[in-house]
């Protein structure tokens, strides 16, 4: 069978803003979007981009802690990771985007879009992906928030997000 993403996508939600909505997916169905090149890196909204010269060839590429990945997958792997919210942006400049919300069930209907920019959660989504590709029957349920966001204010919210207080060490142990 077809397990490609069709549109419309139907997605359970809630209203937050009327440009921000919060539900619950998991990781089969960011692997169709995956399938389908509907997930982007906006290298304008996430963090800077790493230089690299490789045979000679100068080149960026996005910037991936392998530690954090790292310790995110082994977390999926053992069941022990809580899942904190995937934020996935239509650009406000995505002029094909056609979508609504539907107060009376509770869904975001998304008719047609170019494709979803991520914008908070690239090494977990990075981590899925990569234990998805080794074990075929992983799935694990994450909290979505879609975004409807210009880049000025995707590229805010991405700092807003950065400047979490940090717990102190004898905090974190306590």
């Amino acid at each position: 069978p077809d397990e490609r993403i069709k549109f419309p996508l139907v997605i359970k939600c809630h209203q937050v803003t009327e440009d921000q909505w919060i539900g619950v997916t998991d990781t089969e169905w960011f692997m169709k979007l995956r399938e389908c090149q509907l997930i982007n890196y906006n290298e304008e909204t996430q963090r800077t981009l790493t230089h690299k010269i490789k045979n000679g060839n100068d080149f960026y590429s996005v910037t991936v802690k392998r530690p954090t990945v790292e310790g995110i997958r082994k977390r999926l792997r053992n069941g022990e990771y809580i899942p904190t919210p995937i934020t996935l942006n239509i650009p406000i400049d995505d002029e094909s985007a056609d979508f609504y919300y539907d107060s009376g069930d509770n869904t975001l209907v998304i008719n047609k879009l170019r494709w979803f920019d991520i914008c908070d959660g690239y090494h977990r989504y990075v981590a899925m992906r990569e234990e998805k590709d080794e074990n075929p029957n992983f799935n694990y349920n994450w909290e979505l928030r879609i975004i409807n966001f210009t880049e000025e204010r995707a590229k805010y919210f991405v700092y807003q997000e950065a400047q979490r207080a940090k717990l102190s060490k004898a905090d974190a142990n306590t």
